[in-house]
């Protein structure tokens, strides 16, 4: 499992490793795991009087055979904004019909599904699949999978 951010507190002496620990290098392995699980930043905070032993094998440059890249994940680019049309306001229009008719039935608020906002902008893309669809502000993975194919295919009737 990775994460965009990682924060390790308290990699003090006493702490990291544990005061109570038996085994030293099973203490160091847990916090390599925590150091190697960001993917885009990870911060360390100790005290600074007294930090972990680790930490200042870390400030000693690995040598090139043990270095790994960083990976990053891909650039997320915005899909192209489609030309304003006068269909455009029944679009909205259409995808707000949607969103009370599946917020009644999954008895939540209207916002919870998609805000105002977010159906504008789906609706100003007018994205054809879910890939498209993904890139639009609002759709994250979960909502993806909930609303997806019922939000294109609103698009698709619209067409």
């Amino acid at each position: 499992m990775e994460w965009p951010y990682v924060v390790v507190l308290g990699a003090h002496d006493g702490l990291m490793p544990h005061a109570l620990a038996d085994d030293l290098e099973e203490e160091r392995r847990i916090f390599h795991v925590a150091i190697t699980r960001g993917d885009t930043a990870v911060h360390v905070i100790a005290d600074a009087t007294s930090p972990a032993p680790f930490l200042e094998q870390l400030r000693t440059p690995a040598p090139a055979d043990y270095r790994v890249p960083v990976r990053r994940a891909p650039e997320k680019k915005p899909a192209p904004i489609a030309a304003t049309t006068d269909a455009l306001p029944e679009l909205v229009a259409a995808l707000k019909a949607w969103r009370k008719q599946r917020a009644t039935a999954d008895g939540v608020p209207a916002f919870v599904v998609l805000s105002d906002t977010h159906l504008a902008g789906i609706a100003t893309m007018a994205p054809t699949s879910l890939e498209e669809l993904a890139r639009c502000a609002g759709i994250g993975p979960t909502k993806l999978e909930r609303y997806g194919d019922e939000i294109i295919a609103v698009i698709a009737d619209m067409r």
